[in-house]
């Protein structure tokens, strides 16, 4: 079981709320935290998983100065990997957002961080000017909660829309403007999206 916390707002990791104890959480053998601002009650949310998988994702930039989330303006004691469950790593998105980390903060323990790149990296700037389609991607391209019916009937009715391409498995009826390329493996997807305007996610919820 995979449990995702999302972003929030402003900077406050002490609340009234206890997530820890809805039952989504005490059953999630991995609990992947992103910006989790009076949401998450830090503390209490960490003793009481301190048996389970957690990841807490700092995937962003702050804006003009280009450093990585968690940021000085965190309590340190945040940092201090012994805080933590045994279980528990950072993941950043580039190893210069872990250095950078680690300059700052010299109590940050690095074993207690790992590295995931996004899918698309910026390496291929030279193909920035071939973007030119928009992607659609899912799993299964007739899961409803995806929204890509709502997407064909959009593409249907305006006719100078980007090309659509749709990545997934399932059978559909041809739309104009839209190419289903089916299953893809990482490394055709990562090439797709490199050429990509962007992702459209129309999900229902």
């Amino acid at each position: 079981v995979r449990l995702t916390i999302p972003h929030l707002f402003f900077y406050s990791y002490f609340t009234p709320l206890r997530v820890e104890k809805m039952p989504e959480v005490e059953n999630a053998d991995l609990i992947i935290l992103h910006q989790i601002d009076r949401f998450v009650n830090v503390p209490t949310f960490f003793k009481r998983c301190k048996d389970k998988q957690i990841r807490w994702r700092c995937p962003d930039f702050r804006p003009i100065c280009g450093e990585p989330y968690p940021s000085d303006t965190w309590p340190k004691w945040l940092w201090q990997g012994h805080q933590f469950p045994d279980k528990f790593k950072w993941i950043f998105t580039t190893h210069q957002a872990r250095e950078i980390i680690q300059t700052k903060f010299p109590e940050f323990l690095k074993e207690k961080s790992a590295v995931i790149p996004n899918i698309v990296t910026g390496e291929n700037s030279d193909i920035a000017s071939a973007r030119e389609y928009l992607v659609f991607c899912s799993v299964d391209i007739h899961d409803e909660r995806k929204g890509l019916e709502l997407l064909l009937r959009i593409w249907q009715d305006f006719v100078d829309l980007p090309p659509l391409i749709v990545i997934g498995s399932g059978d559909m009826e041809p739309t104009p403007n839209v190419t289903q390329l089916g299953f893809l493996n990482s490394e055709e997807m990562q090439k797709v999206h490199q050429r990509s305007m962007g992702l459209i996610t129309p999900a229902k919820r």
